[in-house]
C-alpha cells in the first residue's frame, strides 16, 4: 500500500488571536503580522511538493494558504470548534458569563462550548475529514491549512490521547507545521508544531517559559553538537522519564535545559511523557533535532516534536 503524508499547518495570527478574543467558526480575518508569518511559512515551504493543497473556508485559513502561491482547494469540514455564543468574547468575559459551562469543561465533561460543538463532536469530525481525504489522496503528499483546536484534537486522537486532562500536548502556534505518516495502519507523528520559520522557541513555549515554567529540550544528532545558549546540558540517562524532568524543574525552575540521547531513546521517552496506550507513534527524530518539553505545577507537556535547531 502507498505512502502517505499530510502535512496539517495552523493559520496565521488573525485580529482575534491579536485581541484575546475566542474565535471558532467566525471569519476574523489575518492581521498584519499573520500576513508576514505566512509569508514566512511560504518562504519554508518553498521546496517541498504537494499534490494537493486543501484549507478550511475561513478566512484566516484560506488566506495563510494562498500565500504560499499555489492552487488551494477551501473544505468546510476543516474548520475550527464551533465555539457558539462564546465567539468573539475575551476569556474573562467567558468566565464571567459562562461558569458553569467553563467549569464542567475543566471537569472533562463533553459541554457544547457557547452552544455549539463539543470537543468529542469536534474529534469525530475531524477523523472523518481525515479519513476522506486519506481514501481521495492515497499514496500522495497533502497540505491542510487549517486552525489549532482542530489540529491539536486530531493528533491527540491518533496518538490515543482521549480523555486525558491536562493534555500532555501543547498547543499549536501560530503557522506550525504538523506532518503525519500514513503507511496502512501504521501512523507516525513525524513532526508536531514546528514553527522555527518564526523562532527558535515557539510562542506557547515562549509564554511558559517567561511565566515560571521549566523548558527541557529533548535533544539528538547533531544538534547535541552544538546545542545552542541553554542554561545546562545533561545525558538523558536511564531515570524515570518523569522523575528526570522534574528533578530538573526542580533544580533550574524557570530555565531552558537540554537532555542529549540518541533518537530511538529520545522517541521513547517522548513516550513515556505522553503515556499513551496506543495509536499512532513518534517517528524517530531525524538528525539535528529536538523536542522541547515545558514542566510546571500542571505536569509535563510535550511543546514540539522533532523540529530543528
Amino acid at each position: 500500500m502507498p505512502v502517505t503524508e499530510i502535512t496539517f499547518v495552523r493559520h496565521a495570527e488573525s485580529t482575534y488571536n491579536v485581541a484575546g478574543r475566542w474565535q471558532g467558526q467566525g471569519d476574523a480575518p489575518l492581521s498584519e503580522r499573520g500576513r508576514s508569518q505566512a509569508a514566512a511559512l511560504g518562504r519554508r515551504l518553498a521546496g517541498e511538493v504537494f499534490d494537493l493543497v486543501v484549507a478550511s473556508d475561513l478566512t484566516r485559513a484560506a488566506d495563510t494558504a494562498r500565500a504560499l502561491g499555489r492552487p488551494v482547494e477551501r473544505d468546510r469540514a476543516w474548520r475550527e470548534l464551533d465555539v457558539g455564543a462564546w465567539e468573539g468574547l475575551t476569556r474573562e468575559e467567558v468566565d464571567r458569563r459562562f461558569t458553569d459551562q467553563v467549569a464542567a469543561l475543566q471537569r472533562g465533561e463533553p459541554v457544547r462550548v457557547g452552544g455549539g460543538e463539543s470537543w468529542a463532536e469536534l474529534r469525530v469530525r475531524a477523523l472523518a475529514a481525515l479519513e476522506r481525504l486519506r481514501a481521495r489522496a492515497e499514496g500522495q503528499r497533502v497540505l491542510v491549512v487549517s486552525h489549532g483546536g482542530l489540529v491539536l484534537t486530531l493528533t491527540a486522537a491518533l496518538l490515543g490521547l482521549d480523555g486525558r486532562r491536562p493534555l500532555p500536548l501543547g498547543h499549536l502556534d501560530n503557522t506550525a507545521i504538523t506532518r503525519l505518516r500514513f503507511d496502512g495502519d501504521d501512523v507516525e507523528v513525524r513532526v508536531y508544531n514546528d514553527a522555527t520559520h518564526l523562532a527558535p522557541i515557539g510562542e506557547w513555549t515562549s509564554r511558559h517559559l517567561a511565566g515560571g515554567a521549566t523548558v527541557v529540550s529533548l535533544i539528538c544528532g547533531a544538534a547535541a553538537e552544538d546545542p545552542g545558549p541553554l542554561a545546562a546540558v545533561y545525558p538523558l540517562g536511564d531515570d524515570e522519564p518523569a522523575a528526570r524532568l522534574r528533578a530538573l524543574a526542580d533544580r533550574h525552575p524557570g530555565a531552558h535545559v537540554g537532555l542529549v540521547a540518541d533518537g530511538d531513546r529520545i522517541a521513547a521517552t517522548a513516550a513515556g511523557l505522553l503515556g499513551r496506550p496506543g495509536g499512532a507513534r513518534l517517528g524517530c527524530p531525524d538528525g539535528g533535532c529536538v523536542a522541547p518539553v515545558v514542566v510546571s505545577r500542571a505536569g509535563a507537556a510535550l511543546a514540539a516534536w522533532n523540529v530543528p535547531r
